[in-house]
């Protein structure tokens, strides 16, 4: 499956998308990420996301669209249960332009764009440690 979804750490999702992902790839994927949230709420807690497209192909229209639906419909649960999110991409046109949507349309949580998985984590823990200060 493209897309491995890996919430052995408790304080961290980690996504990595391999190659095309689909629409229904992203929805089976969302709804895993949503159990995650519903979990965290129930707990309390909060966790962060890192997303690695490093070596997926970019999504097509009807996956960005899907996108836009699960950022609008879950927002709330979101911004209640994550601490920040990080998307890896390796090509640097990709994360500028996702940097300039994101400056127009924001996450609802902290958010960071980066062609490393370990500046990524780095950050993630950041924003973790900002929590308990």
């Amino acid at each position: 499956m493209p897309i491995r979804f890996d919430d052995s750490n408790p304080h961290n999702v980690c996504i990595t998308l391999t190659g095309h992902v689909d629409a229904r790839e992203y929805d089976e994927n969302n709804a895993r990420l949503v159990a995650r949230m519903q979990l965290a709420h129930r707990e309390r807690v909060k966790f962060g996301i890192l997303v690695d497209g490093r070596d997926s192909t970019p999504p097509g229209a009807k996956e960005r669209q899907g996108m836009g639906r699960f950022m609008e419909d879950n927002a709330a649960l979101m911004s209640a249960t994550v601490y920040g999110q990080v998307i890896v991409l390796s090509n640097a046109l990709q994360r500028g332009v996702l940097t300039a949507i994101l400056w127009i349309r924001p996450f609802p949580m902290p958010h960071y764009v980066t062609g490393s998985p370990e500046d990524g984590m780095a950050w993630l823990e950041a924003q973790r440690r900002g929590l308990a200060a």
